[in-house]
């Protein structure tokens, strides 16, 4: 009983132990990325439009896949505040 106990704890030292990794990488992650210009500003319209298309088609995106995603949603959006027309359809 002794043993199970010990592995029960250890299983949920290190689930406790990657849970706190993960959010801690994406909370860093995420604040990076909403500081300092956008890398897609310097993109042509059509570059953004297919990274744009690529985004909507995706399915079941990673952690960094969804926050590319939201950048490139991100300058679609000010890139049409900025020049009246939208940018990405």
């Amino acid at each position: 009983m002794t043993q199970s106990t010990t592995q029960g704890r250890t299983q949920k030292g290190a689930f406790f132990f990657y849970f706190n990794t993960l959010s801690t990488t994406l909370l860093v992650g995420a604040l990076l990325t909403g500081c300092g210009d956008s890398k897609y500003k310097g993109l042509s319209d059509s570059e953004l439009q297919e990274k744009f298309s690529r985004c909507e088609n995706a399915s079941g995106l990673s952690p960094g896949g969804a926050i590319i995603c939201d950048n490139v949603y991100r300058e679609c959006k000010d890139r049409a505040k900025r020049t009246k027309r939208r940018a990405c359809y």
